[in-house]
């Protein structure tokens, strides 16, 4: 495995004697759980580590823009904790924010899997806020992706 840590790359965990084939189709998965990580090859477990480089992965990322077109900002959420994040949202540099916006919100448990018996179990839901403003309170559910659509002046 290789990390990146200030732009400098570096390999950690052990090296796993793995061969690919050109022109085969293979299943890659890559488990993560926290700072460990199981990497596997058409199912099979082929190396796992744990990264312990920089500071422990952070329980809440976010990232906004704004599409100056429709005077619209677009801030999205992650929270990868297990516990609900009560938290303020502060649209720093916007004068007036409409009271109403849309907020589409991705949640489940990280084992969530959609089947053909149960297909609709994790799926973006749209709820309606109407307490926006340039500064409010908001609950982010756990393991969550929330994006926010904001009319901004």
């Amino acid at each position: 495995m290789e990390r990146t840590v200030d732009g400098n790359k570096e390999e950690f965990g052990p090296a796993s004697d793995v061969s690919v084939e050109p022109n085969r189709w293979y299943d890659i998965r890559i488990e993560l759980k926290g700072r460990d990580i199981k990497c596997y090859l058409d199912g099979k477990l082929i190396t796992e580590a744990t990264d312990t480089a920089g500071p422990p992965p952070a329980a809440v990322y976010a990232a906004a823009s704004r599409v100056d077109a429709s005077g619209q900002v677009i801030l999205k959420v992650v929270n990868a904790s297990a516990s609900p994040q009560r938290l303020s949202v502060d649209l720093l540099g916007a004068l007036s924010v409409e009271k109403h916006a849309v907020v589409e919100v991705l949640a489940g448990e990280p084992e969530d899997v959609n089947t053909v018996a149960e297909p609709r179990k994790i799926y973006p839901r749209a709820a309606d806020i109407e307490d926006a403003g340039t500064s409010f309170l908001h609950e982010f559910p756990v393991y969550s992706v929330s994006v926010f659509r904001f009319v901004v002046k």
